[in-house]
This record gives structure tokens, sequence and C-alpha cells, in this order.
């Protein structure tokens, strides 16, 4: 039967890109193939579509000039699409400045709207595409003058173009409060039907945003984010001055700024920012709604800003782009399994710039039953969760129903996985459907190297002794305490043995640990915890009236927000350890049951009681040696110089040299007399009869030594991993 050998380092990998533009707004969408491609008004004014070529590289197209509007500055856009068959509608406002001989300067303002088209109509991916066509001829009425921004309603397959509002805002124009009365918004909804007509409901205090969502009757219910989160049934829509209901009065939705829905038949997924620019959701049952919801942090508040849902058809896997307070754009994507959050920055290609991004690099190796390489040969990649890698250079979502991949000429199956911790997923290789090569599957650690150096660490004195591959200590810089040395030490080993616990039981590390202690939202005292096993001021968690069970959905805030810890704590209740922490104003708690969660919690200890996360890679991780690569650079070019300036001076009697030794070797192979052994010899790639066994197979399929072979065959520009629209591979 086929073989499996594999080899993988934590490293950082050079990225030849710069990120995306920053932008003032921005708007998702989903092209052809499902992946996600974003509409968005730079801080030049230009109106951009960043989309994946043919590649898998993201492009930054400028849609000004696809309209033929090079010179326009755009001040306004909105993109609606229908989520059923993915068509497009695009509206934007232009303005030109114009001047006639002698004339002052003037401005003109162009609304476009383009006619509806999908995706698969138009590639859109390349810097020649002509949208120009698609502009629909104005109708007649006035110009359109100070255009602030665009508005479009979702939209129904099979119904007219969406309705769109237009607001103005004369800002030049400004001079007395009336003037700014003219911005203020009665809350009204309107029904369409037969007799269509209008109803005026009850506005939320500080009412500022609103978003509508389909009930099980077919009906439209409306949802307005202010001061609080308030709730409108379908059948309060249709009564005046209805005053809803208030579902949320949380932190979290408290002062909505921006407030998006996406929905399946069964439940409703609610996004909004706060007034504090932070970026929290819920996802709930239509059916409970009324009952209230109580949302996840997501974007720590001061680090969000404008964002955008990617709105699918299936909700199970969430997604959304958000810009920071300084308009740089990051993917976000939950994997359904552990509904942890994984966040990705957008890169664009270029060949002037590189960006660092850490990652596992994974080297696969297949072999055939007469151990040669198993050569362009599809295979089954499944994984413990969902996540975007690259297969071979390729961008490619993987989880645990499986992707297929292929192997490439040399038979190897090369993973790049992003983290932004030690981290991982486990993943696993078996066969296709039909296929029999493989006698079982076989899982894939990324991480495995990582964890046998954290075995290692026992004791304070173990990380204390811990030295860098580029000199120095692990500790060195570190301002931790002797006690919060020792408390750490005992933190890596306990939750690397519960590591070890889990690989031990008949599904691996695949193993999910059960805990019957847990309960997110639930509320306990520090008398009912378990044993503590190590932490810092641990009897203020134990003397504690009030801990929190919180949700892994809410690590990415917790790790990206929360800097300020009072005390923390391992604690170990019913063979399952639980993570414990006091941010001040509240204690928060997390059971820890998976491989994935072991290591983002020592991920944490490293970063937060050790301070000492960037020096991760120096310690366990892939270290690429600069100095002796420009030196062995600066040989190449020494030697190909002078075998140039040697040649060129003797080149008359190289050449001739040259066709005698063919002449003469011609005529000694004619001439030989061969073993029959010999003759009776085939040329073959096979490698030894076992590659498990052969004594130089560590060093041939040991990822420091593919590495470059990789970045040869397969790295291009901003080869970031491809954001899938959708679960299904």
């Amino acid at each position: 039967m086929a073989t499996i050998t594999y080899d993988a380092e934590l490293m950082t990998q050079q990225v030849a890109a710069i990120a995306v533009p920053n932008s003032k707004k921005f708007v998702c969408a989903n092209d052809e193939n499902g992946k996600i491609m974003i509409f968005s008004l730079g801080t030049d004014a230009v109106f951009y579509l960043c989309k994946e070529d043919a590649t898998g590289s993201r492009r930054m197209i400028n849609l000004n000039a696809a309209l033929k509007r090079n010179e326009a500055k755009v001040t306004a856009f909105d993109v609606v699409q229908n989520v059923s068959d993915l068509t497009l509608y695009i509206v934007a406002a232009l303005e030109t400045s114009t001047s006639g001989l002698g004339a002052p300067l003037a401005t003109q303002t162009d609304l476009l709207v383009l006619k509806p088209f999908k995706p698969e109509d138009v590639d859109m991916s390349t810097l020649e595409v002509d949208l120009s066509g698609y502009i629909m001829n104005r109708a007649g009425g006035a110009e359109p003058k100070n255009i602030s921004a665009i508005y479009m309603s979702t939209s129904d397959k099979g119904s007219t173009y969406p309705e769109t509002v237009i607001a103005y805002l004369p800002l030049g124009q400004v001079s007395k409060s009336t003037d700014l009365a003219r911005l203020n918004l009665d809350l009204v909804f309107t029904t369409r039907g037969k007799y269509p007509f209008s109803v005026t409901l009850e506005s939320p205090s500080e009412a500022n945003s609103l978003a509508t969502f389909v009930e099980e009757t077919g009906y439209t219910s409306l949802l307005v984010g202010g001061a609080s989160l308030t709730y409108f049934t379908a059948e309060e829509c249709v009564h005046r001055n209805s005053k809803g209901t208030v579902i949320s009065n949380d932190k979290v939705f408290s002062g909505v700024q921006e407030l998006y829905i996406s929905q399946t038949p069964e439940k409703v997924s609610i996004f909004a920012s706060n007034s504090a620019l932070g970026v929290g959701y819920a996802v709930v049952s239509i059916a409970d709604l009324r009952q209230g919801i109580s949302p996840t942090p997501l974007i720590p508040e001061g680090k969000g800003g404008s964002f955008s849902p990617v709105i699918t058809q299936s909700s199970d896997r969430l997604q959304f782009v958000v810009a920071d307070s300084d308009g740089a754009l990051t993917l976000l994507q939950q994997d359904p399994e552990s509904c942890i959050w994984a966040t990705t920055p957008l890169y664009t290609p270029s060949l002037n710039t590189n960006l660092d991004v850490q990652a596992y690099a994974v080297h696969i190796n297949l072999f055939n039953e007469d151990s040669s390489p198993m050569v362009l040969e599809a295979v089954l990649l499944s994984s413990t969760g969902w996540i975007d890698v690259l297969v071979n250079g390729r961008g490619c979502g993987v989880g645990p129903p499986g992707t297929p991949v292929l192997s490439d000429e040399s038979g190897t199956v090369t993973l790049i996985i992003p983290t932004a911790d030690i981290s991982s997923f486990i993943f696993n290789v078996g066969n296709v459907e039909g296929s029999t090569l493989f006698k079982s599957s076989q899982d894939i650690d990324p991480s495995f190297k990582v964890n046998e150096a954290l075995s290692q660490i026992k004791t304070g004195g173990d990380l204390k002794a811990a030295k860098l591959q580029t000199g120095g200590y692990l500790l060195d810089g570190s301002n931790a305490s002797d006690d919060d040395i020792d408390s750490a030490a005992k933190a890596i080993a306990k939750l690397h043995d519960q590591r070890c616990n889990l690989a031990a039981q008949p599904n691996g590390l695949r193993t999910v640990a059960k805990s019957i202690n847990h309960q997110p939202g639930s509320v306990r005292s520090g008398k009912s915890l378990g044993r503590i096993i190590c932490g810092s001021n641990v009897e203020r968690i134990k003397g504690a009236k009030s801990i929190w069970d919180w949700p892994w959905d809410a690590w990415e805030w917790f790790t990206n927000g929360i800097k300020h810890i009072v005390s923390w704590a391992i604690e170990e209740a019913e063979d399952v350890l639980n993570f414990i922490v006091d941010i001040g104003e509240r204690i928060l708690r997390w059971t820890v049951t998976t491989v994935v969660e072991i290591g983002k919690v020592i991920a944490w200890v490293f970063e937060n009681v050790l301070e000492i996360a960037e020096k991760i890679i120096e310690w366990i991780g892939f270290l690429l040696d600069w100095s002796d690569i420009q030196d062995t650079h600066k040989s190449i070019v020494h030697i190909v110089n002078s075998g140039l300036e040697s040649g060129a001076a003797n080149l008359n009697t190289i050449a001739a040299k040259i066709d005698q030794f063919f002449v003469d070797i011609e005529s000694t192979l004619k001439e030989a007399i061969y073993p029959d052994e010999l003759t009776q010899q085939t040329a073959s790639p096979s490698l030894p009869e076992n590659p498990d066994t052969d004594p130089h197979k560590s060093t041939l399929n040991s990822t420091k030594l593919n590495y470059s072979k990789y970045q040869v065959g397969f790295a291009r520009p901003a080869f970031m991993a491809r954001p899938k629209a959708d679960r299904n591979p």
C-alpha cells in the first residue's frame, strides 16, 4: 500500500505583497467562484474592486477606469448582491470639474446606475475590464448634486432594481441650525402590495441604523440600532407608533453605528459596530429573537470601524471584512466547529515590497507501494476545523468533510497554514472517493515540533535555560518575576500533559475532551472551582462571587483587546482544564478541550505572562540564516562573472574542444563492452526500497531542505489564503 511521511516547521513566510489601500467605505460580495470580492471607496476618492484573478492572487482594479471616468472623484457608492443568483446592482456618484474658456471652475455630478449583471458575465479581475457599456442612460430629471451617500435595499430574485435612496449634504451651504435639521430622519416603514401605504413607527432612542430580515411567515421584520437594539415584528410594522421591543441593552450593542443581518431559514446573524469602534455579533433563532439576545464581542473597542459581512445562503461559516481606525482591511472567519475566529490581513501583489506572515509550512511526501513518488495523484485533505490554507501554492478551503488536492511532480503536497500563534488544527490525508491507495488515512500535526520543544518545559528553571537559535536566552528582556516564570512553566507543563492525554484517546489529537461543568453564560463562585494548578493572584479568583463561563467565540476579542490582567489561573475540574482570567470588571472562564484551545492558552501565557511571544520562532521555529545566503549569493555571482570573462576571451578555443569531446565520447561508447548485468538495468526514479527506513529520509524530506524548492516552484506575489464564501469544498 501507499505510504505517507511529513515534516513541518513554524516559520515566518515572506509575502511579496502590500496591504489593501485604506478605504472610506467598502462592501463585500461573492465572485463567480464563491470567493470574496470587495468594492471600496479609497481615501484617494477612487472606486476600487479587490478581486482574485485566475492565479489566485488578489488584484486592485480601478473601477473609475473601468467606467471610463478616470478623472472623476467618487463621492459615494453602494453595491447590493442577490444571494440566490449572485446578480450585482451597482450605483455610484462621481464628481468631475469642468471649466470653459474664461469660465470659473465648476463641479458636475454624475449618478451612474449600472445594469444588473452577474460576476460570471464579466471578468473583473483584469486591468482592462470595461464596464462602461453597463451604464444606464438617464431618463431625464434634474441633475443630482452634492451626493454624500447612497443606500440600496436588499434584492430578491426576480424583483425590479432595488430601491435606492440618495442623501444630499450641501455642507458648503450650511449657515444655520435649520439647515442641519434636514439631516434628521423619521422612522418610516413602507409596505408594498396591491395597496401600498406608509406607517410611522416610534423611533428608538438615538436611532442611527436599521436592517431587515424575513420571518417564517414571509413578512419582513425590522431591527433598529441606537442606544440599544430594538426589534419590530412584521405585525408591529403595520401599526402606527409601534414601539418595538428592546432585545439588547448590552454594551456590545450600545450606540450602534452600523448594523447588518445575514439570514438562514432558521437563524439570523446580527453584526453591529458601536460608538466606541467595537464590533460584536449574535446568532439567534428567529423564534427566540423577541426573548432577547446576548451579543458576543469580537473586535475590541477602539480597533474596529466600518465593516461588511459576507452574505451567503449558508451562514454556518460567518465571515466579514473590517477596517480598523486607520482604514486597513482584515478578513475575519469563524470556524463553525470550534467557534474560534481567525484573522487574515488582506494583501494585494507587489514586486517591490515584502510582508512577514507567520505560518506553519508542512511538506507531505506520498510514496507508491514500490516506494516511488506518487506524482500528480489526488488525495483527500481534511482538517478538524475550517481554515483557508495554501496547497502547493494555490488557495484552498479545508474542513472536516475534506477537499481533494493533487500532489506535485515530486509526489509532495506542501501546505502553508497561516497562524497568529502556535496553535493549529489537525489535518488528515486519505483516499478520495473511489480510491484505495491508502490502507488508512494519516493525521498530520503541523505543530508537532513546537510541542516536542514544549514538552521539555517542566519548571521555571527550564524556561530560564532555554536558548534561542540566534544566541542569547529565551527570557532575555522579559520583565516576568520568578513567581510568574514558575507559574508559566507549570501552566505549560499541565496544558502539554492534557494534550498528551488527548493524543492517547482512540481519536488521537482529534479528540475533544468532555466538560460537564462549563456552560457559556452561566455564573459560579470561586468556592465552586476545582483544583487551582497555578496562576497569579489566585486568591482573588478563589474568593470571587461571580465567575462567568465564556465562549471561545470571544477569544479573538479577549486576546486583541484586553491587556490589563488582574489575575489568572489554570483550574483542573473533572479531568478537564479551565483557563480563568480576571480582567477587572469581570472574571472569565474558558474550558480547554481541544489541541487548538490548548495551543491558544499556551500562546497567551507566552505573550502576557512571559512577554516573549515574538521570540517563539527564534526559539523553536525555522529561521533562514540570511548572512549565509548572502555569502553564497556573492560566491555564485563571482564564479559566474569569472567564467563569463574567461569564456569570452577563449570562446573559439573552447568551442573546438567541446566539439572534439563529443566526437571522442561517441567513439568510446560504441567500442565499449558492458557486463550483462549492467545492460539489463533500467533507469528509475525510485527511492530506496522502504522510505520509512531510509537513513537519509528525514533530511531529504525535511521542510528546511524543501523550503527553497517550494518558493521557486509555487510562491508568487500575494500568496495568502483565498477566502471562500461558502464552507462547502
